[in-house]
């Protein structure tokens, strides 16, 4: 039977399985099989393939420790799943009452569920929604990056620093923004050099024009990392 279960819990509890000892106990659960399978002949399968095991994101949330983005989108998706599983047996609990009872057993959290999905998004991102904060410091973030996008690019494109650059192109380095200077024209552009290629040709340089820009950038990205952490 565990061989056939959707769910690694469902195995679980399958391979855990004891002989009954209680007349009782060997109808209810008997009443139980007939009313499961009486459903999968009427509605099909079920489903529980969502149901998946967060007992180790829960055992993190008891102790207050705290869960990554795709941790608790993982804990959203069994909330839902349950949810669905709770509501599917609302409308035939004539049909199913030891079903139903079972399925009434589940809480469904639907508002904290509701709150996961505003605030997460599958791949486990905070999506700028989750907080008046988070929204004002994305915001920044982009028109910073435009405006140093757009200084490295006059630079790029002037004729006074034609020769010494290498590649027009902004690139990254330090999580700053640079750009790529021939070794022999280092000192025509005022700068600070971070890195250099492989080959010691090219140096990625900061031009000083946008050393505050670059460093309002970083405090935004600190500020933004202790929000989603918040």
């Amino acid at each position: 039977m565990a061989s056939q279960a959707e769910s690694a819990l469902g195995a679980e509890e399958s391979r855990a399985l004891a002989p009954l000892d209680s007349i009782d106990a060997i109808r209810a659960a008997q009443t139980e099989t007939d009313e499961a399978s009486s459903y999968l002949e009427r509605f099909g399968d079920l489903t529980l393939s969502n149901l998946l095991d967060v007992r180790a994101e829960l055992d993190k949330a008891k102790v207050r420790l705290q869960l990554a983005g795709h941790e608790v989108w993982k804990v959203c998706v069994v909330l839902n799943e349950l949810s669905r599983v709770r509501k599917a047996f609302v409308t035939i609990k004539d049909l199913y009452p030891s079903l139903f009872s079972i399925s009434q057993d589940v809480k469904p959290f639907s508002s904290l569920a509701q709150e996961i999905e505003r605030c997460v998004n599958q791949d486990g991102d905070i999506l700028d929604d989750a907080s008046i904060n988070i929204a004002a410091i994305r915001r920044e973030k982009i028109e910073l990056q435009k405006t140093i996008n757009k200084v490295l690019q006059d630079i790029l494109g002037s004729e006074t620093y034609g020769r010494a650059v290498q590649d027009r192109i902004v690139t990254m380095r330090n999580d700053r923004y640079v750009i790529p200077v021939k070794r022999e024209f280092k000192d025509a552009i005022q700068s600070v050099v971070h890195d250099q290629s492989d080959s010691g040709m090219t140096l990625f340089v900061e031009p000083t024009r946008v050393i505050d820009l670059n460093n309002r950038l970083q405090i935004l990205q600190s500020d933004e990392k202790k929000e989603i952490s918040r």
